[in-house]
């Protein structure tokens, strides 16, 4: 597979990607160790869901900042640095914009209430007025941090596209091939996890990037932008589906069951290792298997973006509003992700899809047609979709 042709594996990957930050979001309040200021219940953990959260956590967000390198640079290559960063304005910065105004603060009013009603023993009349106070402070730019680091990266991706263009860089056709790139990356993937003591991925929502924090993400997504570049043939890494998918299982299960105890270079060594099969194997699988046209992934890429938009705030309010019942936290976490799903697509269908929010969002409007419940809109549209953005 060529890069001149239609990527639909990189458009389910990375829908994918967005998907399982709503499992993510979900299997999180069943932590053994909870993370700060996020609701929990101490007494429904679950080991086996601590693990599904360790491993997503691991590469889901250098595997969606790479597949965004990617496409930005394909972006910036078919269409011209002017459409790109037009593009960009519309469908980046302007969600982020309304989003840190609108839907952060209904996003992490739960969180607010969870804190002061039950960490804190507020009363209930009392915890609601100081939540709807809070709401209304600067509490950080909650899960669209991404959305932040995106918009930094994409000005440095013109300054680099324009360099480009001046000095055309050649590079030896040697680093184009897949062992080349996999030991390249390791080596400096593990300097910077080693240097900056990143044992996992961390996360920072406030508007002061740590420089170390910056570094390991531009990595990740600059890794996508050279692999366009490069003009790397995909095809070639898809042969490699299986033994990176044996590398990374082997990996995941001695990094989170396991837990060696090994010397520090070895430990980060093996999360590097870990991090970066797993994504190339996501990568190779997707382009194996689905690489076609599908009314299936095409609705579930559409719609990806608002659910990433909107579902943390639905989680964690379904989440606040179960903590008194003591269940399973297996049947806890099915109830909060299915009440987080069905929101999340009725309100994409129905009140996203064939609205301007959905133009904003997907740079066209998706006419709400066929059953809901079955996930294949009935619409016309033409064999070969526009270029992928």
């Amino acid at each position: 597979m060529k890069n001149s042709s239609r990527i639909y594996g990189f458009d389910a990957l990375r829908a994918t990607a967005m998907w399982l930050g709503v499992i993510l979001h979900t299997v999180i309040f069943f932590k053994q160790k909870p993370e700060n200021s996020w609701p929990h219940d101490t007494q429904l953990y679950s080991p086996a869901l601590e693990f599904i959260y360790e491993f997503i956590h691991s590469f889901r967000m250098p595997l969606f900042f790479l597949v965004a390198g990617y496409f930005a640079a394909l972006v910036c290559d078919r269409k011209g640095l002017t459409a790109f960063l037009r593009q960009r304005a519309g469908r980046i910065l302007v969600p982020f914009l309304v989003g840190a105004i609108v839907l952060v603060p209904l996003t992490l009013l739960p969180f607010h209430f969870f804190r002061i009603y039950y960490t804190e023993h507020t009363p209930l009349q009392e915890a609601i007025q100081r939540s709807l106070k809070q709401m209304l402070s600067w509490n950080g730019l909650a899960h669209l941090w991404f959305l932040y680091y995106l918009l930094i990266f994409y000005v440095f991706s013109a300054i680099l596209f324009r360099i480009n263009k001046k000095i055309k860089l050649k590079v030896p056709a040697f680093i184009a091939r897949p062992a080349s790139i996999l030991l390249l990356s390791v080596a400096v993937l593990y300097a910077i996890r080693y240097t900056f003591k990143f044992d996992h991925l961390p996360t920072y929502t406030g508007y002061k990037i740590p420089a170390g924090l910056f570094i390991l993400y531009s990595f990740f997504y600059f890794s996508g932008w050279v692999l366009y570049n490069l003009r790397f043939d995909f095809s070639l890494l898809s042969r490699w589906s299986f033994p990176l998918l044996l590398v990374a299982i082997i990996s995941s299960a001695v990094l989170f069951i396991i837990i060696p105890d090994i010397p520090s270079s070895l430990y980060y060594l093996l999360i590097v290792v870990q991090c970066l099969s797993t994504m190339y194997a996501c990568i190779a699988l997707f382009l194996r298997y689905f690489n076609k046209d599908s009314a299936f992934w095409r609705y579930f890429s559409d719609s990806s973006y608002w659910v990433y938009l909107l579902h943390l705030g639905v989680a964690t309010f379904t989440q606040v509003l179960l903590h008194p019942l003591a269940m399973n936290p297996w049947i806890k976490m099915t109830v909060v992700f299915l009440v987080t799903f069905i929101v999340c697509l009725l309100s994409y269908q129905y009140l996203v899809s064939n609205t301007f929010i959905g133009k904003a969002l997907n740079g066209k409007k998706i006419p709400r047609s066929g059953p809901f419940i079955r996930f294949f809109p009935v619409r016309k549209q033409k064999p070969e979709r526009a270029v992928p953005d």
